[in-house]
């Protein structure tokens, strides 16, 4: 990871450890794109990309013994607003394929370039626990 992508990771973390229950610490972060408008192949022509509207954001930030999805929103896409969804470490974080793609309990999302790296680490960290 480079040093400029590692500030947006760091800050990520700082933002979400207050939302996070008393006694947990956060220990990666990461923003996510749902929707529609987040595939590759809706940013080919101009009447598609109306579609980018229908994006939804998400912060998810991963803790010794939890998984926590946050809101945020097209314009604080990096600061994490209200909780919805904690999920037990085990299992929560499933990579489903190339290009950042991966699933967080039912929901479909795609990371953004600069946190594909904490995505793995998390996702390796879940399945040696």
């Amino acid at each position: 990871m480079r040093p400029g992508e590692q500030k947006y990771v760091d800050r990520l973390v700082e933002r979400c450890q207050p939302l996070v229950p008393a006694g947990e610490t956060v220990r990666r972060a990461w923003t996510a794109v749902r929707g529609l408008g987040s595939n590759r192949l809706m940013l080919l022509s101009w009447f598609t990309q109306i579609l980018l509207v229908l994006q939804t954001f998400r912060v998810i930030a991963v803790t010794d013994s939890a998984v926590y999805v946050f809101k945020s929103g097209w314009f604080t896409r990096y600061k994490p607003g209200q909780l919805l969804l904690s999920l037990p470490l085990n299992g929560a974080v499933q990579v489903t394929g190339r290009g950042g793609r991966f699933r967080v309990g039912s929901e479909k999302l795609k990371v953004d370039r600069p946190f594909l790296a904490p995505l793995v680490e998390a996702t390796q960290t879940a399945s040696e626990s």
